[in-house]
């Protein structure tokens, strides 16, 4: 199915749903406080909510409500922000690796050519970036690019959700046509430029329309920032990619969705951890704006007797001089016969409650979203406990990971084949077409103390080897790693080896 040639809406039907929720949540994500107001506070148009009135407070969330310049000031938590940046981490803070076949294979130039392509710090960045946009925006796009004259290898580049229109069959993606907005045109008009990956090449297509439509068709090289694809494609303005299967992946951040579990293709594109969060959120937000008006509102203040203040002559008013030590009561007459000449004001605040409100607002999100307090960094969510409970309160976390992992070990074992076969239709690398499988660290969340005492343990009752120790102290090193350690530690005791002449064959 090619592209487009008539005018049609943009983005189409059901995809334009989920550009409205992608909004609504990136709006969270970016944490601007003046566009969550404007994304709420246009929900409802009526008199009673202009108005801030008794409708409005009922039914406006905090970040919608009207503001008055009397109000408090509002403030927003990073929460939505750390959540994605929590997730990206859990999966790419350490790299996977990508091997050919089961990892033991002799093909040395295919491994490098898999470690030149994804085994890169450029990768790793990718890959952290992805993780983020997978979390916040219900999943990511990942695709295969490349420039002969900058490199000598396929790259990978992170793609929004937002930013592209999947076509499905079967649940399976079978293409997918990526589109930007370009700066320019008149009044009205708006540029587009549309890539569309399918099986075997890449179509790319430029369109003038406006903000809802994609308008008509006009050559590539009328705008500046498209004409570099005029001088790649053929007449059918086609890039041949030399791929088997698609150049570009797409990984859903968790599935199902249960808004759109009902909608044909909405369904297939995952939840964002955002997902029944944003009251929390706004929540959360309140709570905290209240503690800083709190806070600012029990600012010390002095109220002083008129009497104490000294007058700077005619029309000069009078002014009150704190640095002053002593004071003369009168006797009998004026305001200092009664009391203090100066009273000093400093209301007591609520914040043991607000705090606390506001902790178990987050760990109400954190339940929810799927982490732990553990590694959320909220340290003091887990205080006063032993490391046993506090590595079982990671498991929420570690279960989130490991269903997230399926879906970017599926994602990236079908992208790594295709950009073998890409690297060697572009550039001519010569190498055996193989599987590209993905391997993640395992996490390591027990504490330094839990595992000496349990390495302890079974080396006490004889039930361990030292290969086996290694292995449980380092999951993530490889094999000759783990013999390389193994052995040093033998030969640092003086571990005795079995004499070969009473070896029984």
């Amino acid at each position: 199915m090619p592209l487009p040639t008539s005018d049609t809406k943009w983005p189409p039907a059901p995809y334009d749903r989920l550009q409205k929720d992608i909004s609504k949540w990136n709006a969270w994500y970016t944490g601007d406080v003046s566009t969550l107001a404007s994304l709420y506070g246009a929900q409802d148009n009526r008199s009673g909510f202009q108005k801030g009135g008794i409708v409005g407070v009922a039914k406006r969330m905090f970040h919608g409500s009207p503001q008055s310049s009397a109000s408090q000031k509002r403030l927003h938590l990073p929460i939505p922000a750390d959540l994605a940046r929590t997730s990206s981490d859990l999966l790419f803070a350490e790299p996977p690796t990508f091997v050919v076949g089961d990892g033991t294979s002799q093909d040395k130039t295919t491994q490098d050519a898999i470690s030149n392509i994804f085994g890169t710090p450029q990768t790793a960045s990718e890959l952290l970036e992805a993780g983020e946009l997978q979390a916040a925006l219900t999943g990511v796009y990942l695709r295969i690019v490349w420039d002969i004259e900058a490199g000598d290898w396929v790259t990978i580049d992170a793609q929004d959700a937002d930013s592209a229109i999947p076509e499905w069959q079967r649940g399976q993606l079978q293409a997918v046509t990526f589109w930007q907005k370009l700066s320019g045109g008149g009044k009205g008009q708006v540029f587009r430029f549309l890539e569309r990956h399918e099986r075997g090449f890449i179509e790319y297509g430029l369109f003038m329309g406006d903000d809802n439509t994609l308008g008509v068709r006009i050559p590539l090289d009328d705008h500046p920032d498209s004409a570099w694809a005029a001088e790649i494609v053929d007449t059918d303005s086609r890039q041949m990619t030399g791929a088997t299967g698609l150049t570009a992946v797409y990984v859903p951040n968790i599935r199902p969705n249960r808004g759109y579990r009902n909608v044909p293709g909405l369904s297939l594109m995952g939840r964002s951890d955002f997902d029944q969060l944003e009251g929390l959120f706004d929540a959360a937000d309140e709570t905290y704006s209240a503690l800083m008006r709190e806070i600012n509102l029990s600012k010390a203040r002095a109220v002083v007797n008129s009497t104490a203040l000294q007058d700077n002559g005619p029309g000069q008013g009078s002014t009150f001089d704190s640095n002053r030590e002593i004071y003369s009561p009168l006797q009998g007459i004026g305001s200092l016969k009664d009391g203090s000449p100066v009273t000093l004001i400093q209301p007591e605040i609520r914040s043991a409650q607000l705090i606390a409100t506001t902790k178990d607002i987050m760990g109400q999100i954190l339940r929810t979203a799927g982490y732990s307090g553990a590694s959320f960094g909220g340290d003091d969510m887990v205080s006063n406990l032993t490391a046993t409970e506090v590595n079982s309160r990671r498991e929420l976390s570690n279960r989130t990971r490991n269903k997230k992992i399926h879906y970017w070990k599926a994602a990236l074992t079908e992208l790594g084949k295709s950009a073998l076969e890409v690297q060697s239709f572009v550039y001519g690398t010569t190498m055996k077409m193989d599987t590209v499988n993905v391997q993640f660290p395992k996490q390591t969340d027990v504490a330094p103390q839990v595992m000496a005492a349990t390495l302890s343990q079974l080396n006490a009752a004889e039930a361990i080897s030292i290969e086996q120790k290694v292995r449980m102290l380092h999951p993530n090193w490889s094999s000759t790693e783990i013999n390389d350690e193994v052995d040093a530690i033998q030969k640092e005791r003086g571990t005795p080896v079995t004499d070969p002449t009473k070896i029984k064959f």
